[in-house]
């Protein structure tokens, strides 16, 4: 048997422990945002993760620029050097 961390939730009325946190089945929260496979739950983690891949493509494209902008300056510091 587990000891420790069990705790019984409720004798008159039904609920789960999320946490540690009783939350009753009258609560207000919605229940769906606790079960990994609910359509909105996974409809919602796609849209976020859409979201910052589209963030990273473009810190993407912004550092490629940054380094075409250097090896344009390496460039030109190599021409310097290579005239002296």
């Amino acid at each position: 048997m587990l000891k420790g961390n069990v705790q019984k939730v409720g004798d008159n009325t039904s609920g789960v422990v999320i946490n540690g946190n009783n939350h009753l089945s009258n609560s207000p929260i919605d229940n769906r945002q606790y079960y990994s496979d609910s359509p909105d739950v996974l409809r919602a983690t796609i849209d976020l993760l859409d979201e910052r891949i589209k963030e990273k493509d473009a810190q993407i494209k912004e550092k490629d620029a940054q380094i075409k902008e250097k090896d344009a300056q390496i460039k030109q510091l190599l021409d310097i050097l290579a005239k002296r």
